[in-house]
């Protein structure tokens, strides 16, 4: 009921959480593509966790960017464009002819995932109202859904057509974000509207002190839920599981994540932001080694338990950012994204490179470390979301 009425007040947070939704589908085709992108170029685990790093690092890097230029010159044309080009370049991969055309095509898509998010944390921030913490849990949820469908519809087409079935989405994505950029046009006047700071805001340097603690703990988290999402394909196929069983544990895990960001910002709402993200990814750290170490059916529970408990802590880290740079909340948001999306990025990478000297199993389980650091590391964690509303005058 709490979600209805939210969505109810504000449809313009439906609107963008859709776009998010859609992005997300295509950032999630990756690791159902992997085992025959592998068997296609005769590829090394390290070698797959470079075309995830490199799809990562440039959505990572260009979101500050992105987002800057979002809080000058407006969003709508960065969030549609990002959106058709992800899903442009993601859909022709089963036409790329060699390896280094695939890192090429992997980097672009990523560029194209960079523009649009801050552009829609950006609008959800000056959406204003009471429920900053659920405003933001509902856009996350947006992508969150479409990283959990993004496999199984991945699955579905390549099972029937190959990878070259992707090309199937490119077109209703496309149009889709066209539309948005038409809808988008009232949401940026509205946006500017309402943008002025009051004079009682915060001036002032920037608290990098603070803000650093809560980009590092979402990078923390973003490695762990990164690294569990691109392997598990590949893990399962070593148990002797097919791409259909594979994709399915990770609608679990993205699609019960969901629960995990509304319940986040909505009890960062209520209670201690600081506590939930505390608890959370210290819970989230016993729950991804059971997942690992589990057989079937019982890794089922311990599967949802890890998307619930990771995510949680996304949009109370993404509010807290934005409360931190309140003059600056595009780049703001783009500094919380992007930069955990980086360093998720390394982290595969890395871990690609462990499990080709230790094996799989073993570089997977050392991913409930970035978990437990980020709990320890939450106890500085800014009680400033819940605490303090920015005066925003919105527009409705």
């Amino acid at each position: 009921m709490h979600l209805l009425k939210v969505l109810q007040k504000n449809r313009s947070l439906l609107l963008v959480s859709s776009g998010h939704f859609t992005v997300d589908i295509f950032g999630n085709l990756w690791p159902v593509m992997f085992p025959l992108l592998a068997l296609s170029f005769g590829l090394s685990y390290a070698q797959v966790g470079l075309i995830a790093t490199l799809y990562q690092t440039s959505s990572s890097l260009g979101q500050p960017l992105f987002g800057y230029l979002g809080d000058r010159f407006g969003s709508r044309f960065l969030a549609s464009g990002g959106i058709m080009s992800t899903a442009c370049c993601v859909s022709l991969v089963g036409y790329i002819p060699s390896y280094p055309a695939l890192l090429t095509l992997a980097a672009i898509a990523g560029l194209g995932s960079a523009a649009f998010h801050p552009q829609g944390a950006l609008s959800t921030a000056y959406m204003g109202g009471e429920h900053k913490g659920t405003n933001m849990s509902i856009f996350t949820m947006g992508g969150t859904t479409g990283f959990a469908l993004g496999p199984l519809i991945g699955a579905a087409l390549i099972i029937r057509h190959g990878l070259q079935g992707l090309v199937f989405l490119a077109l209703p994505a496309s149009l889709y974000g066209l539309w948005l950029y038409r809808t988008m046009k009232e949401l940026d006047r509205r946006r500017v509207a309402v943008a002025v700071p009051s004079d009682d805001a915060p001036r002032g340097a920037i608290p990098f002190g603070k803000l650093s603690i809560v980009i590092l703990i979402s990078t923390l988290r973003a490695w762990a839920i990164a690294g569990v999402i691109t392997y598990i394909p590949l893990l399962y196929k070593e148990r002797g599981f097919g791409v259909d069983f594979s994709s399915q544990i990770i609608f679990l895990i993205i699609g019960f994540s969901v629960f995990g960001m509304f319940g986040g910002g909505f009890l960062a709402d209520r209670f201690s932001p600081k506590l939930v993200v505390s608890a959370s990814l210290l819970l989230a750290t016993p729950a991804i080694l059971l997942f690992l170490h589990t057989p079937f059916p019982s890794l089922i529970v311990f599967a949802v338990l890890t998307g619930i408990l990771l995510e949680a802590s996304l949009p109370i880290t993404l509010v807290a950012a934005q409360e931190l740079l309140p003059r600056y909340v595009g780049m703001a948001s783009g500094l919380a994204l992007g930069l955990s999306f980086t360093v998720g990025a390394i982290g595969i990478l890395l871990t690609g490179l462990l499990a080709d000297r230790h094996g799989l199993l073993m570089a997977l389980s050392l991913l409930a470390m970035p978990s437990f650091l980020g709990a320890l590391l939450s106890l500085g964690f800014p009680e400033i979301a819940r605490t303090r509303e920015r005066r925003i005058k919105v527009v409705v």
